[in-house]
């Protein structure tokens, strides 16, 4: 039985060092809604398993800062399966409602380059157990063009000036 435990945990160890984890990259945020109740960004991360068999994510954790304000956080128990020798676009929708933006916003940010900051933690599933891999990015987000506030002023004092 002694024998048994000991070939087991050599063997265990040896397929641990062949296992690579996951290669975790933030792609592109996107500010993809904005209405009266919040903004809605989108973080795509690309995930590349470099190994000769497929990765199943259990789920993960995030949090965002704007300007180094918490803001949000959330998880998510969405199962992916990352195939072997390739990338999958792995999307992570966050809404940041307005209330939580106003100690930003009191600071007149930049609406071309909104500063954020990143983190999410990615569960992976083994068959030597569960393994988790940290996503740092920090960076700026542009609120689109239609959506700058001196855009919708001038178009509230453009139908102002029509009303007269």
């Amino acid at each position: 039985m002694k024998h048994l435990l000991i070939l087991s945990f050599i063997l265990i160890s040896a397929c641990s060092s062949y296992i690579k984890k996951p290669e975790v990259t933030l792609k592109e945020v996107k500010l993809v809604g904005l209405d009266s109740g919040g903004v809605d960004l989108n973080f795509f991360l690309s995930v590349n398993n470099p190994n000769s068999f497929d990765f199943t994510m259990a789920g993960y954790s995030y949090d965002v800062k704007i300007m180094d304000i918490p803001l949000i956080t959330g998880t998510s128990r969405k199962t992916v399966v990352f195939y072997s020798k390739s990338a999958t676009e792995l999307p992570v929708a966050a809404r940041i409602p307005f209330k939580g933006l106003g100690a930003a916003l009191k600071r007149f940010p930049d609406p071309d380059a909104i500063p954020y900051q990143f983190h999410a933690d990615l569960t992976f599933e083994t068959s030597l157990g569960n393994i988790s891999i940290p996503v740092n990015k920090s960076g700026s987000v542009a609120v689109p063009g239609g959506l700058h506030p001196s855009t919708i002023l001038k178009k509230i004092g453009n139908l102002l000036k029509g009303a007269e």
